[in-house]
């Protein structure tokens, strides 16, 4: 497929994201469209800010109820 292991190992656990050109790459091995590869990296994306969103206003949240009221 001519992408290093470790940058697979990397998409598959989460930690490297999908590039426009290792998309190319996926489309020629698996023939599957790299639109396919763009828009699941940005839902994925999408979803990994939503969640560190959501869990700093949880902390916010919790910080401001066990903050004594002057």
């Amino acid at each position: 497929m001519g992408v290093p292991i470790a940058k697979v190992r990397g998409i598959l656990s989460g930690e490297e994201g999908i590039t426009a050109e290792t998309a190319l790459q996926l489309e020629a091995a698996l023939g599957v469209e790299a639109e396919f590869w763009i828009r699941a990296q940005f839902v994925w994306d999408c979803y990994r800010l939503r969640e560190v969103e959501r869990r700093t206003a949880v902390l916010e949240h919790e910080g401001k109820a066990k903050r004594p009221k002057s």
